[in-house]
């Protein structure tokens, strides 16, 4: 997209693309994460920890199947055997486990990307609790 070293003009400042994609991942109010293909966290923003009450490092130690519960288990190992064969995935619904103990409904989708060679699953993730208090309520 920017072969050229990656710098691009957003209104009157030049800006590095990296910088730019850094702090749009930063400054999400969508919770977005990045792990290996194995489940590991390699990189989550400030709305994803949030959704799991820690802080970025905290939610860094974890794995994806930490803050899954188990009854989803094999619903995730079919989504991740969808997700090796067309490169996405979702959006689909399901719970996290907060840091005390509770569970939050989350919506997710995501895609395979590659990083220096290797592949990734990005995700976003979106606390639903309120959408579904909403529902019940009407």
């Amino acid at each position: 997209m920017y072969a050229d070293n990656s710098v691009f003009k957003l209104g009157v400042l030049n800006v590095d693309i990296s910088d730019y994609n850094r702090m749009l991942f930063e400054q999400s109010v969508i919770g977005l994460a990045l792990c290996d293909m194995d489940g590991a966290l390699v990189d989550v923003n400030d709305a994803y920890a949030k959704i799991l009450g820690l802080s970025v490092d905290e939610a860094l130690e974890l794995t994806y199947w930490q803050v899954t519960p188990e009854k989803y288990e094999p619903q995730e190992k079919e989504k991740l055997k969808k997700l090796q064969q067309n490169g996405h995935y979702g959006p689909y619904e399901k719970e996290y486990i907060h840091s005390d103990g509770h569970l939050v409904p989350v919506r997710l989708s995501g895609q395979i990307v590659d990083k220096d060679g290797k592949e990734y699953i990005l995700s976003s993730v979106e606390d639903i609790t309120e959408k579904n208090l909403l529902s019940r309520s009407c």
